[in-house]
């Protein structure tokens, strides 16, 4: 698949962030349970935690492809991160956009 210019910026952030912040002590945060707080608050600054979220509402407004690149690029460095990722654009913040109220989308958004 050809990604496009915006897809593949999003790729090879992510991979960069991957392997600079990720990378070095995932083995390490697994073995000792840590919740890595710190590194979930980066992928927020990143932009990666508001992908599905509408640019309205403080987001990205980012394709499927483009939140399948990062979470694939993260999850090759760190699945815990891959799914918290996954999990807060899909479980989370994708059913309020897409089921929410305007209030809660307001009170709730941006990421």
């Amino acid at each position: 698949m050809i990604l496009s210019e915006t897809q593949t910026m999003i790729q090879e952030t992510a991979r960069n962030f991957a392997i600079a912040e990720l990378a070095p002590e995932a083995a390490l945060r697994d073995q000792q349970e840590i919740y890595p707080l710190d590194l979930i608050k980066r992928m927020r600054d990143l932009g990666f935690l508001g992908m599905v979220v509408p640019e309205e509402l403080g987001g990205s407004s980012a394709d499927a492809v483009s939140l399948c690149v990062a979470i694939e690029e993260i999850g090759a460095a760190d699945a815990t991160c891959a799914v918290m990722l996954s999990a807060y654009n899909s479980l989370f913040v994708g059913n309020l956009v897409t089921f929410g109220s305007q209030f809660l989308q307001e009170k709730t958004c941006p990421v």
